[in-house]
């Protein structure tokens, strides 16, 4: 699931929405501008793959 937040680009396989609310509170109470990123896998499949931060832009 792709989401539109402007500090947060990835996606987030269903069931796994709470990750990526978790990963945007995290870059959105930090006092620096951090940059993060986020993978997690599940039995071998990708289910998080998340990324935010200023100097941190999406793929295309």
């Amino acid at each position: 699931m792709a989401h539109d937040d402007d500090r947060v680009h990835g996606a987030v396989a269903e069931g796994f929405e709470s990750v990526r609310e978790a990963f945007a509170a995290v870059l959105g109470e930090a006092r620096d501008a951090p940059e993060a990123q986020l993978v997690a896998h599940v039995d071998g499949r990708r289910v998080v793959d998340l990324w935010g931060g200023p100097g941190l832009v999406p793929r295309r």
